[in-house]
């Protein structure tokens, strides 16, 4: 519904069903480890979605964060954050701990 109403996306692929890219990205991010300011917009990728799977108290650091605001995504066990892949986004360097999630994206055209 976010889709249709907001976004617009058409995602349908060839076979005229929504493209889900596989393999789905499972993450681990340890001490020192981040991901620079980028987009996941490449390979006719929409949208994006990452699923957090470490609990917030095992960690410090490693926010998803969307610049150049102040927000970032639910740090929760479980919480899924979706967003338009030509979204910017980070993860902040981890100080402590181990950080876990999934990412995988829906893929078709603008």
């Amino acid at each position: 519904k976010t889709n249709k109403d907001y976004w617009k996306f058409n995602l349908l692929s060839s076979e005229k069903q929504i493209g889900i890219e596989r393999p789905i990205q499972y993450c681990i991010y340890k001490k020192g480890s981040f991901f620079k300011l980028h987009r996941d917009n490449q390979y006719d990728r929409m949208i994006s979605i990452s699923v957090q799977l470490t609990d917030s108290k095992e960690y410090k650091g490693g926010q998803v964060h969307f610049p150049p605001g102040p927000f970032t995504a639910n740090q929760e066990r479980g919480s899924v954050t979706i967003f338009p892949s030509d979204t910017k986004h980070q993860v902040t360097p981890l100080v402590e701990g181990v950080r876990e999630s999934l990412v995988w994206w829906v893929c078709g055209n603008k």
